[in-house]
């Protein structure tokens, strides 16, 4: 069998295609889990302080480019603020999923997990999926 190669126009194609399709949804998650081809969207503990609440990523919003020689998707920071804090909440990463039919899309751990315990505490986050073929 010969190889198939995708350029990396072809790469901004497919992602812009795959991405144009239904609005996604995007959250912080509170369980230190260790990532994998096999992890699915019920491995996922959503984080639960006060005023968190998932941000729809609308599909037609994501910018595409090449960023060092990869198809690039990014969309515009999304910031999710405490309210009032009861009780700390620890994050340890992000999650992505398509909205209606709750297929995970990315999860990514931060390199540092961030505490949640200040009223007002703002934890950003700027979604970016690369595709990169070889």
């Amino acid at each position: 069998m010969s190889t198939i190669y995708v350029p990396n126009t072809g790469e901004v194609y497919l992602l812009e295609h795959g991405l144009n399709t239904d609005d996604l949804t995007l959250g912080l998650f509170k369980n230190d889990l260790s990532l994998s081809h096999a992890t699915i969207l019920g491995d996922i503990t959503a984080a639960d302080f006060t005023g968190y609440a998932e941000k729809t990523l609308t599909s037609t919003l994501w910018e595409y480019s090449i960023l060092l020689n990869k198809g690039h998707a990014q969309y515009e920071q999304q910031n999710f603020i405490a309210g009032t804090i009861g009780t700390e909440c620890t994050v340890y990463g992000v999650y992505c999923y398509e909205s209606v039919g709750g297929v995970l899309v990315y999860a990514e751990k931060f390199d540092n997990y961030v505490t949640v315990n200040t009223t007002g505490q703002v934890v950003s986050y700027i979604p970016v999926i690369e595709a990169s073929t070889s």
